[in-house]
């Protein structure tokens, strides 16, 4: 994306230079690390990482897992995992409580412990610290901090998603503002340019209803102003 809405557009071996009236970039979004110590083991990948991995190449990650997450897409990971032969030790939700009950009474059903308001303190690697092989969970007790006990997980893997981070760059680059929202733990775009409209994940909106609702949103808002919508 480049000034006043030009854009180069690569189709087989041919670059158009086009200059569009209205943009609506739908470029979705990142999932994010949580942090705790010892994060960066191996064993240890984002929860798409992991379904990607099950679903694209046929790849078991581990044989036991835990399942760190903020959002309901942790306790869909966690139906994946056990779909495919792994065991789900737990599934660590960092919130008081699921969005869905019936995602949450769905993994609980296959005998999996659910622990709210709880994080992963800390990764506890192998020998050598070539391997996660347990992992330290701690109820949250405040902002920023966890109580002194813990319950301990063996597992060789740990599937983590913390939420989302909108892909910003381009749109950063255009002149947009990124700015996070404390109380969502989300990070939002604002002060785009004009004719230039976000729609989808990228907007903060995730439910597939919801990103659909949204692009419909961003699309009648350009044809409008482009003099071609109805009603």
């Amino acid at each position: 994306w480049f000034a006043d809405n030009y854009l180069p557009v690569i189709q087989g071996k041919r670059m158009y230079k086009v200059r569009a009236k209205e943009c609506i970039v739908a470029s979705g979004s990142f999932e994010q690390h949580v942090v705790f110590r010892n994060n960066d083991l191996p064993g240890i990948m984002m929860s798409s990482a992991a379904t990607r991995l099950m679903k694209h190449y046929a790849v078991k990650p581990g044989n036991r897992a835990v399942v760190l997450t903020g959002n309901d897409d942790g306790y869909l990971t966690a139906l994946e995992l056990l779909d495919q032969g792994i065991e789900v030790a737990a599934v660590v939700d960092m919130r008081n409580a699921a969005e869905s009950d019936a995602i949450a009474s769905a993994v609980k059903a296959r005998g999996v412990e659910v622990l709210t308001g709880h994080t992963v303190y800390e990764a506890i690697p192998t020998r050598g610290n070539k391997h996660v092989r347990a992992v330290d969970v701690r109820r949250i007790t405040a902002k920023g901090e966890v109580a002194s006990q813990s319950q301990r997980f063996d597992c060789d893997l740990l599937c983590m998603s913390a939420g989302y981070m909108p892909v910003y760059q381009l749109l950063c680059q255009a002149g947009g503002q990124l700015k996070y929202d404390d109380t969502a733990a989300e990070f939002s775009l604002s002060k785009l340019p004009k004719n230039l409209r976000i729609a989808g994940s990228v907007n903060g909106v995730h439910g597939l209803s919801e990103v659909l609702h949204d692009g419909e949103r961003a699309a009648i808002e350009a044809l409008h102003n482009l003099g071609l919508a109805n009603g």
